[in-house]
């Protein structure tokens, strides 16, 4: 039989060994973390990289029908979890660099997220194994992108620019690992922020849509709302309103909440063959003047034909009364 001083010591040791185990798992935990993030994309455990480009590129991006935009792009956030499917985020916002190289300061210009398809280009392998891919998606119509692969979470991976005819990489950009996830990553439409009363391409090229015009297309994009709502809802952030503003900067500094976006009502402003450009209005926001409103407002772009959302902008809509 052990004295009542022994088991007292057994039980403090085994407590203390508990405690520092416990300690170290989640230590263990926390930095595995850094190297693979659940991204939305099922649930799916995601290998998060960032490319900052010591010059801009220019990426010509696809619309909705035959709209197409120039952007130059400072940084690209990529995704995968090491199968067919990912995320990409074009992000054309100029900022100033902290100390450590990190954006600080920015301006919003434009930053949209796509669903892309990963898939393995065959030309043998290299010494180390690393793999190639080509990277694909709808909503790029130039440049061309591959992705160098090292086969694991910590290797040194790439993005190569092709132009367009050109069999040989233009520009070679390294990826490293991404703290902060981009906005849109892993939602089941493309995620776009356009500040404050800056264009919206569907808006200004689109034929004027009366609200009552297309009720039961009005109403499937409802429907398919309800399963995208909870991904696009993530982005719509008091935040989110504060950085896209242009005026009232003042008066936003208090804007702390906003209301959820399940539940807002669509109405059909544009349209064109193929496509319906809905708006919602999702709140009002804090004003500078008396006679001028502004409303935090989303556009969605309905695919006719496929009966779904392809697109969502963030953006802030106003009014002056004169």
């Amino acid at each position: 039989m052990l004295g009542g001083n022994v088991r007292r010591g057994i039980v403090v040791m085994a407590w203390v060994v508990g405690l520092f185990w416990a300690l170290w798992a989640g230590a263990s935990c926390a930095a595995d973390q850094g190297v693979a993030t659940k991204d939305g994309l099922q649930g799916r455990a995601m290998h998060r990289k960032t490319a900052t480009l010591v010059a801009p590129i220019e990426f010509v991006v696809k619309w909705a029908g035959d709209l197409t935009k120039k952007v130059q792009i400072h940084r690209m956030h990529f995704s995968w979890a090491g199968d067919g499917e990912g995320t990409l985020t074009l992000d054309a916002n100029p900022c100033n660099l902290g100390s450590f190289g990190d954006p600080w300061l920015c301006a919003w210009v434009y930053q949209a997220t796509f669903n892309v398809s990963v898939v393995p280009v065959t030309i043998g392998t290299t010494a180390d194994q690393r793999k190639l891919y080509q990277i694909n998606t709808d909503h790029i119509v130039s440049p061309a992108l591959r992705l160098v692969w090292g086969g694991g979470p910590l290797s040194a991976e790439r993005l190569l620019v092709f132009s367009p005819g050109n069999e040989r990489p233009v520009h070679v950009i390294t990826l490293e690992f991404d703290a902060y996830p981009p906005l849109g990553g892993g939602c089941p439409c493309a995620v776009d922020l356009v500040p404050e009363m800056m264009e919206v391409l569907e808006l200004q090229r689109w034929s004027a849509c009366a609200p009552d015009a297309v009720p039961a297309e009005v109403a499937a994009a409802a429907a398919d709302w309800k399963k995208k709502n909870a991904c696009v809802g993530r982005q719509v952030t008091p935040e989110a309103a504060r950085n896209l503003s242009r005026w009232a900067r003042e008066q936003m500094a208090s804007y702390q909440r906003v209301p959820s976006v399940a539940g807002v009502k669509w109405k059909p402003v544009r349209m064109e063959k193929t496509h319906l450009l809905l708006e919602a209005v999702v709140d009002n926001l804090p004003v500078h003047a008396p006679q001028v409103h502004r409303w935090l407002t989303l556009y969605a772009v309905y695919d006719r034909s496929a009966k779904s959302i392809d697109r969502v902008t963030i953006t802030i809509r106003g009014q002056r009364l004169e």
